[in-house]
């Protein structure tokens, strides 16, 4: 149940604030446009009666308590428009004012006293102000002498906003004369919204050493949940707040290659009864979620197979209020499987993909292992300055490093050439070493070593079963652009180009 102000008071002035243009006093003009006659020039729509009133029912509560609070977008040149009137009979001579006038005799009052009319024989004055987000009240500039609005200027800064609009009557006479009748009456009502023209964002790393899970962080998520007031209250059914909008991210993607690098035909994929090969998650984030908090999503149970995988993520703000928000991109969400179910029925706004399927993430459960070590001079003679060529496979996801007897050499990847070094003398050796290091710290190495004799491999192939242990997951975009050895040397030139760096910031 709404716990809002309610003006109760029959003596005090209402506050109408869906005035037509006639009620206003005179024409407007708005967003372009202008508003006469019986026009109501309220601009956006979810300051129109149509749209306040539209949840009403669904919220226990009426129009009568205020306004409901909304949200909007920029408007270009354009700025919002809140207009007002007040609704007093002390405004016109003649005007019926028993009901007011019988509340403030005295008790108790005599029989006549109770049973006659009480008319406005002097009308009285108006005058309204309006504070800004708790600020000093401002005394407002009456339109045509009928109505007020609040400053547009003030209507179009970003950001979560309230105004308390205060009306007042005053001057007023009535006859029979009521001993004490008070000089003036007063009522007040508070407005609510919120404005954004920025992009909204979220900061997302994936992460696959603190756990065994494959999860993603969240943090510097922008905007924040934001609760439905009316007339400045939090709003509440059954005791649950209501929200005009909460962020919400959406991960969705497949597995596009093995852990050895094979591509994955589309044909393989189920993603409706197979769930370790694809994510789909909508993230409901909480509400008590703050700008400095970090959060920790677990995006599978330990059942995603190990691989590559084509990533997309969307970010968006949804509400169970849509004629309450004028943002762009709104959607219904009508997602009828299991993953949509914590937002369907949803609509969802400033939704926007960020990061598409042409990207590229790695989950990597098992240790990383070596498949293949080998060069063209295994075993051949060599001679001072002749060219070597080092192969190798690694069945994991990480950085490559090749170094030459201790000197690190560029451009580490397999089927990498050397130019061998002095092997004049019988004793001479040398070595060249590839060092492949995961995110999570974790090194294994491919060592050679070669003389005139020719090259040995110094590191053996890894013959194990798949077994749980270190976790990894691809590199953050701090740090330098890791390529895969997961296969051939072709592949790690297009890993190099296609893998994901996992820090990122998502932009509405």
């Amino acid at each position: 149940m709404v716990h809002a102000a309610v003006v109760t008071d029959p003596c005090a002035p209402k506050i109408n604030f869906f005035p037509t243009a006639d009620e206003i006093g005179e024409p407007q003009i708005v967003n372009n446009k202008t508003c006469d006659g019986d026009m109501v020039c309220n601009f956006p729509t979810v300051w129109a009666e149509a749209n306040q009133t539209q949840y009403m029912d669904k919220l226990n509560t009426s129009i009568e308590n205020g306004l409901l609070k909304v949200a909007f977008k920029q408007y270009g040149g354009e700025k919002p428009r809140l207009y007002f009137a007040p609704v007093t009979q002390f405004l016109e001579a003649g005007s019926d004012v028993t009901e007011c006038a019988k509340s403030l005799l005295p008790e108790p009052s005599s029989t006549r006293k109770l049973q006659q009319a009480y008319i406005v024989t002097n009308p009285g004055k108006w005058s309204y102000n309006i504070a800004y987000d708790g600020g000093s009240p401002i005394s407002g500039i009456k339109i045509a002498g009928k109505s007020g609005q609040l400053d547009p200027a003030k209507l179009n800064v970003d950001g979560d906003h309230c105004a308390n609009v205060t009306v007042t009557v005053q001057g007023m006479e009535v006859a029979p004369a009521v001993a004490g009748f008070p000089s003036k009456f007063s009522s007040s009502q508070k407005v609510c919204w919120y404005r954004i023209s920025t992009q909204a964002k979220a900061k997302f790393d994936f992460d696959m050493c603190t756990s065994k899970y494959f999860t993603v962080n969240v943090s510097n998520i922008f905007p924040l949940v934001q609760n439905l007031t009316q007339n400045g209250e939090s709003v509440k059914v059954d005791g649950k707040q209501q929200l005009l909008f909460r962020p919400v991210i959406h991960l969705f993607g497949r597995k596009n290659r093995t852990l050895a690098g094979e591509v994955i035909k589309d044909i393989e994929y189920d993603s409706m009864n197979n769930p370790i090969n694809f994510i789909n998650k909508y993230l409901v984030l909480p509400t008590n979620l703050t700008s400095t908090d970090t959060l920790s999503i677990q995006l599978d149970e330990d059942q995603l197979d190990e691989g590559y995988y084509k990533l997309s993520a969307k970010v968006a703000l949804v509400s169970q209020f849509p004629s309450l928000i004028d943002l762009e991109g709104e959607n219904p969400i009508v997602q009828t499987d299991s993953y949509g179910e914590d937002v369907r029925g949803f609509t969802e706004a400033l939704g926007v993909t960020v990061v598409n399927e042409t990207s590229m993430v790695g989950v990597q459960k098992s240790k990383t292992t070596i498949s293949q070590i080998t060069s063209d001079k295994i075993n051949r003679s060599i001679k001072s300055g002749e060219p070597i060529t080092f192969f190798w496979r690694f069945a994991g996801i990480g950085e490559e490093r090749c170094f030459h007897d201790n000197t690190e050499i560029p451009n580490c990847k397999s089927g990498l050439v050397v130019q061998a070094r002095d092997v004049s003398h019988d004793d001479k050796e040398h070595k060249f070493r590839v060092e492949f290091t995961d995110v999570c710290g974790n090194t294994k190495d491919a060592e050679y070593t070669y003389t005139q004799e020719g090259v040995k491999a110094a590191s053996k192939v890894d013959y194990i079963p798949v077994a749980t242990g270190t976790t990894q997951q691809l590199p953050a975009a701090t740090k330098a652009v890791r390529t895969s050895s997961a296969s051939s040397a072709g592949y790690s030139a297009l890993a190099s180009a296609a893998l994901l760096l996992l820090s990122f910031v998502l932009m509405l």
